[in-house]
């Protein structure tokens, strides 16, 4: 995979593979940043794009905001007119859409900006991939919102599941993957939408009511109460960022269509990982349990095994694991200077550089 590069000299021709552009949509975001790193760490000229509502200047990789090796940063929302002019600038070969509206109960107070962003700025976003030539666009979708609840006598949702979304923001997932299949139909452009299942790991949002592991690991840390809605009996199933980004870089780098599981498999409930994060901090404490909130679901798990016959990709890393890596990442000294260098590198930027004001005519 990647664009020929043929290089002339006096004494002879040398013919060179350079690594095919990517956009990341996101890419100051939870997963979609640390999709950036690794990206950037293969070698990969990569392009963000983030209108930094939820993202943050300091999960931006220094390699972007200091504009080498072809990496660059766009802060722009999906839903801009003017998204054109990233793809006519930067041509991207692939595409990997992470932006959105994340906070599932905020998709049920107002279901109206949900559609907006996830809906109408996805499929903006799809149109400039069409007509941009991208070669393939990678959409982080939900399988714990898509699949609706756990039937009585079903441990996990298997791939083919009919989707059953009891939210707007589930609805807005579903909605976004028939118009990748039906523009893979129409244009040819090819897809892979990754259902993803809880996902959890450092840099994880914890200010909207989403992300409940770092949400618990936050309480701890700051000696402050953790509330559980309900009795602690529902049930998700939580997978590693990390491994969330091994199944993007496989999608990448195998010829198939379709929608994936990414996922363990495996169901714990609030309680059990409460458990979890009480073992790992070595600190004792007692949950607040209140009234259950309206668009969650009890149970939900699923099911990975074609992902892992077509992709080859598989879980590796375990639930108390995953939580020790949060607590370690949150206290790191190192990891916390560094995130303040890169804040203070992105003030450095002028206004142009960071959102490239395309109304000035200049680019």
């Amino acid at each position: 995979m990647g664009r020929r590069i043929i290089c002339y000299s006096r004494n002879r021709m040398e013919e060179t593979t350079a690594k095919p552009k990517i956009l990341v949509t996101g890419g100051a975001g939870f997963i979609g940043s640390h999709l950036v790193d690794h990206l950037i760490e293969q070698g990969y000229p990569v392009i963000v794009l983030d209108n930094l509502y939820a993202g943050r200047p300091s999960y931006i990789n220094p390699v972007v905001l200091k504009e080498e090796h072809g990496s660059r940063f766009y802060q722009m929302d999906i839903r801009d007119h003017e998204l054109h002019r990233v793809f006519d600038l930067e041509k991207p070969d692939y595409v990997f859409h992470f932006a959105g509206q994340i906070d599932l109960r905020l998709s049920v107070l107002d279901p109206i900006h949900d559609i907006d962003i996830n809906i109408i700025g996805g499929v903006n976003l799809l149109k400039n991939c069409i007509y941009g030539g991208v070669k393939k666009i990678i959409f982080a979708s939900s399988g714990g919102a898509i699949y609706g609840e756990l039937p009585p006598g079903v441990e996990k949702f298997p791939h083919n599941y009919t989707q059953a979304p009891v939210s707007p923001y589930g609805h807005s997932k579903v909605v976004f993957e028939r118009h990748l299949e039906y523009s893979n139909d129409a244009y040819g452009i090819d897809y892979v939408a990754l259902r993803f299942a809880n996902v959890y790991g450092p840099r994880q949002e914890t200010s909207r009511e989403c992300g409940v592991i770092s949400i618990f690991v936050q309480n701890f840390l700051n000696k402050q109460e953790s509330i559980i809605n309900g009795d602690g009996s529902y049930t998700r199933d939580f997978v590693y960022v990390a491994d969330c980004v091994d199944s993007c870089m496989r999608a990448l780098n195998t010829n198939v269509n379709g929608v994936y599981n990414v996922s363990t498999g495996i169901r714990t409930s609030i309680n059990e990982l409460f458990n979890v994060i009480v073992r790992v901090s070595g600190n004792h404490q007692e949950p607040m349990y209140r009234a259950v909130k309206k668009g969650d679901v009890a149970h939900s798990s699923i099911d990975y095994c074609v992902t892992k016959d077509v992709l080859g990709w598989e879980p590796q890393v375990a639930l108390e694991e995953g939580v020790r890596r949060i607590f370690e990442w949150n206290t790191d000294p190192v990891r916390i200077q560094n995130a303040h260098d890169n804040t203070v590198l992105y003030t450095t930027l002028s206004p142009h550089q960071r959102c490239r004001h395309w109304l000035h005519g200049s680019y």
